[in-house]
């Protein structure tokens, strides 16, 4: 039997708590909350078109122009002297950078910080089917939901506690390992038949930089921060992926972790037999793009909100439209009563 990818979108944090898993809930959270400094907000205000009410932000492709100016800074920096770029740029431009990366991380962390776990429910079918089938799981979303599932350990029945990601003992790997922190050896483990991918495709605030004894070497590399760490603010907001879509895939080729992670999701798209989408908008064009052309070889099911607004022929031909093909539908009151993983060959209201 060939792998199964399953990809999570923010329709899982919706249907827990539909108010706190907005993105305008967070930005204005992040920007009335004190955690930007008046300097960072003079800076992100200038090169945001809600610059009046930043806090107002209610989508990602209200980014769009501050994502324009940072890459711009970054080709600069990139391509002009230290001694020649400091008469080019203002001071403003050479701080507006970091204060993104301060955004970005503050939003993430707003959705890392949700006090509640995934219902048993939900969760215990999940994990038994990630367990016996080691599929591939990729997440979009910055929050802890999937990530507190999958590095706790369960108990079934009489046999020992499980964690999927547990180093290369679970089910799922991620690249990270305690003693060397993130390197792309680490998916050497994976084969067809054996680990599966467990890559937070758009990041986490869990992610940071950090010091690794190597051979007897001090190397700089990404590492995951634990969650005190997190929030003490320790977190990079440069693996976040936080814009408009048309500039999601210069955010991901500028990040170590998260352009492996996107290379890790074309091959596990690519050899996939059945690519599952839970909760996810179909928004991501770049995303869609990658189903489209690599996973022709598989069969698709969409699990999302069954909104009464919609009916199911014109979804259907919806996400056949996103996807290149013919995918199977399943709309639901409440996505999270799922529990049929083993049976994604379904088609009903």
């Amino acid at each position: 039997m060939g792998k199964t990818l399953i990809l999570f979108g923010n329709g899982l944090g919706r249907a827990l708590d539909f108010s706190f898993f907005d993105l305008r809930a967070a930005f204005s959270r992040v920007w009335n909350g004190g955690l930007l400094s008046e300097r960072e907000k003079e800076l992100i205000s200038s090169v945001l078109p809600a610059a009046s009410k930043p806090e107002a932000l209610a989508a990602e492709t209200e980014l769009f122009e501050a994502q324009v100016a940072m890459n711009a800074i970054e080709q600069l920096q990139r391509s002009v002297p230290p001694e020649i770029l400091s008469r080019w740029l203002s001071s403003d431009a050479l701080e507006l950078r970091q204060a993104i990366f301060n955004l970005n991380a503050h939003v993430a962390r707003y959705f890392h910080s949700y006090n509640k776990s995934i219902p048993d429910r939900f969760g215990r079918p999940l994990v038994k089917y990630v367990r016996d089938n080691n599929p591939h799981i990729i997440t979009l979303n910055y929050d802890a939901l999937l990530y507190g599932l999958f590095c706790k350990k369960h108990k079934f029945g009489r046999l020992k506690p499980y964690r999927p990601c547990d180093d290369f003992s679970g089910a799922l790997i991620d690249g990270f390992t305690d003693k060397d922190g993130f390197s792309s050896v680490n998916f050497s483990h994976i084969t067809d038949t054996s680990l599966g991918y467990f890559l937070h495709l758009h990041g986490t605030p869990v992610f940071a930089e950090g010091n690794f004894d190597i051979g007897g070497e001090t190397i700089s590399r990404p590492t995951k921060l634990r969650r005190e760490e997190m929030r003490a603010n320790k977190s990079s907001g440069k693996h976040i992926v936080l814009n408009h879509g048309k500039m999601k895939p210069a955010i991901i080729a500028s990040s170590p972790i998260l352009s492996l992670y996107w290379e890790r999701f074309q091959e596990a798209v690519l050899k996939s037999q059945r690519i599952v989408l839970f909760g996810y908008s179909g928004d991501d064009h770049h995303l869609n793009e990658v189903i489209r052309s690599l996973g022709q070889g598989a069969s698709k099911t969409v699990i999302e909100w069954k909104n009464p607004a919609q009916n199911q022929r014109d979804r259907r031909n919806l996400w056949a439209r996103k996807l290149g093909g013919e995918a199977k539908v399943l709309r639901l009151d409440d996505v999270t009563s799922f529990t049929s993983w083993d049976s994604f060959d379904l088609d009903a209201e």
